[in-house]
């Protein structure tokens, strides 16, 4: 009798060790939440319980409330590291698995996923996925929570007793960049951290007001730069020649300037210049060679 009650108590213990071996995960989306957004959050808290390497736990509805307001008074983009560790340690969480989702046009999105360790405050990993939520099917949202799932994976549970630095995928669009067409027009794309692009056209000549600007999304891979904003005027006396471009284009990416290498037939890419002009556009009306802007 003693050696079974032993053995219960041995059994118990192990249990109770290996509870508290395995590191907990909250899950945060916020952004453009829709019922496909539930359904990716149903992946990735699948995809962490099947990996048997952490336990999830929720966020509770209070403190993504203190998160929300705190976002409505800063007006500002993504929220803070300290915010997302904060909700993290109210829910007993090791990790905050912070996904915001970006909404663009025509239905098409970035996530900005980012792994945040709770006791450091530390970013361990960040991610951009695009995604288009209306012609997405299942597998494809499945795809994209699993690949989610796995940039956590490699992070080392136990924390570095060094404060190691947020680590940022590679992005070397980030930043202002400015064209001229072969009219002397203007063109500046502002590429952001989160995936936005902010598009502003001006004129060189006259009183150089800005004629358009725009709000968009992009993503890019080794060749190709995928962009999708929308175009409004900015100036009275002018109109821009479209409302929205979408698309891809190939380029080459130098130490201060990158060369748009497409045309108007790959992929009615961002280039032209956007007045509504007399006759068929030219290759004068393009904006190919983009500077950085200090």
């Amino acid at each position: 009798m003693m050696f079974q009650k032993t053995m219960l108590l041995l059994l118990a213990i192990c249990f109770a060790a290996f509870a508290q071996e395995t590191p907990k995960v909250a899950i945060y989306i916020a952004g453009a939440v829709t019922e496909d957004s539930d359904l990716l959050y149903m992946v990735i808290n699948d995809a962490f319980v099947n990996s048997k390497k952490y336990a999830v736990v929720e966020i509770s509805e209070a403190a993504l409330a203190v998160v929300a307001g705190e976002q409505g008074r800063q007006r500002s983009g993504s929220v803070k590291v300290d915010d997302i560790a904060k909700m993290g340690e109210d829910a007993g969480a090791e990790f905050v698995c912070a996904i915001e989702i970006k909404k663009g046009k025509g239905g098409s999105s970035v996530l900005n996923t980012r792994i945040i360790r709770v006791e450091s405050k530390i970013q361990e990993k960040s991610q951009i996925y695009p995604v288009n939520f209306e012609t997405a099917g299942t597998d494809e949202i499945i795809d994209v929570g699993n690949r989610i799932v796995n940039l956590m994976l490699g992070i080392p549970v136990a924390s570095s007793p060094v404060k190691a630095k947020e680590e940022k995928p590679s992005n070397p669009f980030l930043g202002k960049w400015t064209a001229y067409d072969g009219k002397n027009h203007r063109c500046v794309l502002n590429f952001q951290e989160d995936g936005v692009l902010v598009v502003e056209q001006y004129q060189t000549y006259g009183d150089g007001k800005t004629n358009c600007t725009g709000n968009g999304t992009y993503s890019f891979d080794a060749n190709r730069l995928v962009f999708n904003f929308n175009l409004s005027s900015g100036y009275s006396g002018y109109k821009c020649g479209t409302n929205g471009r979408s698309g891809s284009q190939t380029y080459r990416m130098g130490a201060s300037e990158f060369y748009l290498t497409g045309n108007e037939s790959d992929g009615k890419a961002l280039l032209r210049s956007w007045f509504n002009g007399k006759g068929n556009v030219s290759s004068s009306d393009y904006y190919k060679n983009f500077v950085r802007v200090k």
